[in-house]
């Protein structure tokens, strides 16, 4: 039995969040499983085929990775799988959506009123 690295799921990471923009954050559309064979791992990435023809296109325009012709799921290496984990600083993220902005907390004064219901 093969337990994955802190380097393999901090790779699986970095997948995830360089494929999910490209399929608009869609929880299901992208899954990634780290498989051991022999000595090394591959990583197998299954994308939804609603967004596998765009994604395999900015793949193959932006790493060396070669498209399944049938259009299955990717089997990469682990060199390959760095290259698609580095396109996440390329990728790019949807606008942050502003917060309210929400005023302190204040704390009951314990020296009065909180305690003095409480303890009777």
């Amino acid at each position: 039995m093969s337990i994955a690295t802190t380097t393999h799921r901090s790779l699986l990471g970095a997948m995830y969040r360089a494929l999910d923009p490209m399929c608009e954050q869609t929880t299901a559309a992208v899954r990634i499983a780290c498989i051991p064979n022999g000595t090394e791992c591959r990583f197998v990435v299954l994308i939804e085929e609603r967004w596998r023809s765009e994604v395999y296109a900015l793949l193959a325009e932006r790493t060396s990775i070669s498209t399944p012709p049938d259009g299955g799921p990717l089997n990469l290496s682990l060199q390959q799988a760095r290259e698609v984990g580095e396109l996440a600083a390329e990728v790019e993220m949807p606008a942050e959506v502003s917060h309210p902005v929400r005023m302190p907390r204040r704390m009951p004064d314990i020296r009065g009123g909180a305690i003095e219901h409480t303890y009777q």
